[in-house]
């Protein structure tokens, strides 16, 4: 079983934020914010599969949006809002926040 970071980053702003990984809950939320060092939630999924799509909702802005992934390559996934769209970044880096 991998695990896969997820960190909510820039962009929120007391919204209710759903996160779906291969069509499972695992994350339901109200009242997100981006703090001032840009991580408004961080979050571990465990995944069975090494292709995954990871899909968020923010029914407070209207907004949804999806991606897959290779959780093998890049374990971690970035997500913010910008411009009034959700931006994904996966990657290997670790997620760190000082």
């Amino acid at each position: 079983m991998t695990t896969l970071a997820i960190a909510l980053e820039d962009g929120f702003d007391d919204d209710h934020v759903v996160v779906r990984i291969n069509d499972r809950v695992v994350f339901d939320e109200e009242h997100v914010s981006s703090r001032y060092h840009s991580v408004a939630q961080m979050f571990d999924v465990p995944v069975t599969a090494d292709e995954v799509r990871a899909a968020v909702q923010v029914p407070t802005r209207g907004l949804a949006d999806e991606t897959t992934l290779d959780v093998t390559r890049k374990p971690n996934l970035r997500i913010s809002i910008t411009a009034g769209d959700v931006v994904f970044d996966a990657g290997s880096a670790p997620l760190y926040y000082a």
